[in-house]
């Protein structure tokens, strides 16, 4: 007896029900992360930081102080942004779902 082998568009669906159960799963770590860096002691600390960037060495080495405190700046910009999206996104797939 052959197996007869699944269709590319079936293993795609697959791929893609496998991906909203892993989002779905993942939902309540990326609203912890999110809730975290939008805490006021961390969403500061790039205001913090940014208030004394001219007060530190202005070396040409990547790994001089004030590179290092622009480029924390920067990530802690970004990866908060990031778990806002990355949250919205899945609450709202978690929304569709519930709604089906």
């Amino acid at each position: 007896m052959t197996d007869t082998p699944q269709s590319i568009s079936d293993m795609e669906a697959q791929i893609a029900a496998l991906q909203r159960q892993r989002d779905t799963a993942a939902l309540v770590g990326l609203k912890a992360a999110q809730s975290i860096l939008n805490e006021q002691a961390a969403a500061s600390l790039a205001e913090r930081l940014e208030a004394v960037l001219d007060d530190l060495p202005n070396g040409a080495e990547v790994g001089g102080a004030r590179n290092q405190a622009a480029l924390l700046i920067a990530n802690l910009r970004r990866v908060t942004a990031y778990f806002d999206r990355e949250a919205t996104r899945v609450q709202k797939l978690v929304d569709v779902e519930a709604e089906s």
